[in-house]
């Protein structure tokens, strides 16, 4: 499951699924071919007698039910996302695992540990059904072989995927009981990636102590160092995410906004009351009720001649291109919000009140 804490990888896009890009890494086909290699003396043990060709076919469908465990993970985060109100901009699947992107981030923490375990239980459920079919089908053929082809992958996904710590799927989810207990989102990233800081030592030091003790080749080894090394990364982008979300507490919509000055449709552009200015822009009113907004910058470009014959609708823009912003939003909410539907100016409202306008430039330079 993907959020600020992933990192974009380059890929094709090889399908797509309710309008969601399912995007192939190209690093999935260097595993693969790795896959194919390791694997093969595997089904040997497991089917012996086997051709060379058979032995091949079966480790690339191994790697084929790997591609296809970690998509159907991912689809359960993304149905889940989606169910929840929160939209799904794609999938992508990676040689280290794969992740879902969203076009926000879980208001609660309620639907964040949902959304975050719904992964896992994708993978723990495929797992099940592995091992059902281990126990139904007789032993040492191909479509056993298969079968533990499922159980094994699915439910090394689960356990691993189940660690609280960031990115990971349980460290979301630990993120997300941080979140719900303190009440603090922002230093819950810390908490979270610091833990996940030491799941990724710990993954590095385990394999070389199985390469020590001879239970992992020096392939082996490379890969879970090259995830340990993947999982520190994603841990720290969630340390600093943190700390950098908690220095954001001093930008407050309340503080940022412009006030605003009422004016009435039809008014004429030479009958404008005094106090609109490039601090006061204009709402104007058309039987009581807000339908757009003007600033005096655009008034000020037209030339005096003509400021008799327009009115402030002719120069103002719809509140349908406004979005609105709650005026007690603060840090990273208010920049959730922003980020949720991305726009020049917002509405600021205090519950059906409102307050003013707010430039996203303002928060910018509030920012820097």
């Amino acid at each position: 499951m993907a959020s600020v804490t992933s990192m974009r990888r380059s890929g094709f896009t090889i399908l797509r699924l309710g309008g969601i890009p399912i995007i192939l890494g190209y690093t999935w086909l260097l595993l693969a071919g790795l896959i194919v290699v390791i694997y093969a003396p595997v089904v040997d043990r497991l089917v012996p007698d086997l051709p060379t060709a058979a032995l091949f076919a079966v480790s690339s469908l191994f790697a084929l039910t790997l591609l296809l465990s970690v998509l159907l993970h991912e689809l359960g985060h993304a149905v889940t996302a989606r169910l929840c109100g929160i939209g799904v901009t794609s999938i992508t699947l990676d040689g280290l695992g794969g992740f879902t992107e969203t076009t926000r981030e879980a208001p609660r923490p309620g639907i964040s540990a949902g959304i975050a375990l719904a992964g896992p239980a994708v993978s723990a459920a495929l797992g099940l059904v592995g091992i059902a079919g281990m126990l139904a089908l007789p032993s040492q053929t191909i479509v056993w072989t298969v079968a533990f082809q499922i159980a094994i992958a699915n439910l090394l996904v689960t356990v691993y995927n189940l660690l609280p710590g960031l990115p990971l799927d349980g460290g979301r989810a630990f993120h997300a009981l941080l979140w719900k207990v303190s009440g603090n989102k922002d230093g819950s990233y810390v908490i979270a990636g610091q833990a996940g800081r030491a799941i990724a030592l710990a993954t590095i030091g385990l394999g070389l102590y199985l390469f020590s003790s001879g239970w992992l080749s020096l392939l082996g080894l490379v890969i879970l160092a090259i995830v340990g090394v993947e999982l520190w990364f994603g841990a720290s982008n969630a340390v600093t995410l943190g700390r950098m979300r908690s220095k954001l507490t001093r930008v407050r919509a309340a503080d940022l906004y412009l006030p605003v000055v009422e004016v009435p449709l039809g008014t004429r552009l030479n009958h404008l009351p005094s106090e609109f200015g490039p601090q006061r822009p204009a709402i104007v009113i058309d039987n009581g009720r807000p339908v757009g907004v003007a600033h005096s910058h655009i008034v000020g470009s037209v030339p005096p001649e003509r400021t008799g014959e327009l009115g402030i609708e002719d120069l103002m823009r719809s509140l349908q291109h406004f979005p609105s912003l709650e005026v007690d939003l603060t840090g990273g909410d208010l920049i959730d919000a922003m980020r949720a539907r991305p726009a020049d100016e917002y509405l600021v409202c205090d519950g059906e009140e409102l307050k003013g306008i707010l430039l996203a430039s303002a928060v910018v330079r509030r920012l820097r």
